[in-house]
């Protein structure tokens, strides 16, 4: 392996969870009461979220419920979130039933995993309660295909017009949004949609940068969105 393929190796397992600041003060603003991850992985975005809102306000979260199908993501995500208030089930979103609804529902990079987007949101405004918040973050595709592009570069991979079809955790993208397409998804469902650009090498730890991120909020740069919906 060349330095370069370890550099960036490195890189995106160190950062492959950091939100940019202003991004992650904005989910925590938004997360309280009954909460449902969904696919939430190994559980160290949720592990994240939640230690923040215990340093400052306890009161915040009433319970949770953390799906993930993926058995071996599941174990790691119990140890993880080894928490009395944190249920982690082993289902699939589609076949999750429960008589209860949500005050915040969160969806990271989950979406361009399902074979039926327009169904997922459906059964996540459902689940939500009238006041109730969900949060969703999913590859920008144009921006987020020629970054990968760029890694296959530095890397030196053979084919370097591959665009990778699987995120860091190897699972495979079925339907990938921009801004755009998103936008008008989401609001088929929800009356209030709200996106926020976060932009390439977002871990990159500069104040200036994430300002210039917040400030402008321009979608078509982003390589993630982040979008805020209610009903």
């Amino acid at each position: 392996m060349s330095w370069t393929e370890r550099f960036f190796t490195i890189w995106k397992t160190k950062n492959m969870y950091r939100f940019p600041d202003y991004i992650f003060k904005k989910i925590l603003s938004e997360t309280r009461g009954k909460i449902l991850d969904i696919g939430t992985g190994n559980g160290l975005k949720l592990k994240k979220i939640l230690e923040k809102i215990l340093e400052n306000n306890k009161n915040q979260i009433e319970r949770v419920v953390a799906l993930e199908i993926n058995k071996n993501l599941f174990q790691v995500a119990k140890e993880l979130l080894n928490y009395d208030f944190i249920d982690v089930v082993n289902c699939s979103f589609e076949d999750f039933q429960r008589d209860e609804k949500y005050d915040t529902i969160f969806a990271f990079e989950v979406i361009e995993h399902v074979q039926n987007p327009y169904f997922f949101i459906e059964k996540c405004r459902e689940l939500l309660n009238n006041h109730g918040c969900l949060i969703i973050t999913t590859p920008n595709k144009k921006i987020y295909r020629l970054q990968e592009k760029f890694y296959s570069f530095v890397s030196r991979e053979k084919n370097k017009t591959h665009i990778p079809e699987v995120d860091e955790l190897g699972q495979s993208h079925v339907k990938e949004f921009d801004y755009k397409e998103l936008s008008l998804v989401l609001k088929q469902f929800f009356n209030q949609v709200n996106l926020y650009a976060i932009y390439p090498f977002h871990s990159i730890r500069s104040k200036l940068y994430e300002k210039i991120n917040e400030i402008t909020n321009f979608l078509p740069f982003s390589i993630r969105i982040l979008a805020i919906c209610r009903k």
